[in-house]
């Protein structure tokens, strides 16, 4: 998948924000390499920076840093949530909607699971449309909405509540679902 560039050649906003979830849960390796060229082009690389330049649209979501001191997912929570063995405590279907609807809907069921304390919900997104290529081959094409979840779980009023997201297991959708696991509420005197 070929990364689109702005008129700086920088990734543009949103790519960036598809980067940098991308590359949350990467670590970097701890042996260098002993080839001198790979390690000049890895000095090289190393040394690119990300583009800080603000969205474009009022509807791009700007990217969330991770609060000071957040909790993450314990790692026997973290492959319950993956392997579909939580209690699914709220559901949404988004199909059929736009994009619009289902940004709103996504927003309003998140926020409302949240205030009633609830943790591990399903969204539906569905797969997507099957195509045909040029040279007869079947194949899937993401739907808008699928594709655009990550971004939206990522704006600013949504991010602080989540505390991870996972594909759906088989049972409850596969690839045409998402886990979100939200965080706990925290009360005043703790």
């Amino acid at each position: 998948m070929a990364r689109k560039n702005d008129k700086n050649g920088s990734l543009t906003p949103e790519d960036q924000i598809l980067w940098d979830l991308m590359m949350r849960d990467v670590t970097p390796l701890k042996d260098q390499p002993k080839d001198s060229a790979l390690q000049s082009s890895l000095k090289t690389t190393a040394q690119i920076k990300p583009s800080k330049t603000p969205p474009v649209k009022a509807t791009m979501p700007k990217p969330v840093k991770p609060q000071a001191g957040s909790a993450e997912v314990d790692r026997r929570t973290g492959q319950k949530l993956k392997r579909g063995q939580l209690a699914i405590e709220g559901r949404l279907d988004l199909h059929g909607m736009t994009q619009a609807q289902a940004h709103e809907s996504l927003r309003r069921f998140i926020k409302g699971a949240y205030s009633r304390g609830l943790r591990c919900l399903l969204v539906i997104t569905g797969k997507g449309r099957m195509s045909v290529d040029g040279e007869g081959r079947h194949e899937r094409a993401p739907g808008v909405i699928r594709r655009s979840l990550p971004l939206w779980l990522e704006m600013d009023d949504l991010r602080p509540l989540i505390l991870k997201t996972e594909n759906a297991h088989a049972k409850d959708g596969g690839g045409g679902a998402f886990y979100i696991l939200l965080r706990r509420q925290r009360s005043a005197d703790e």
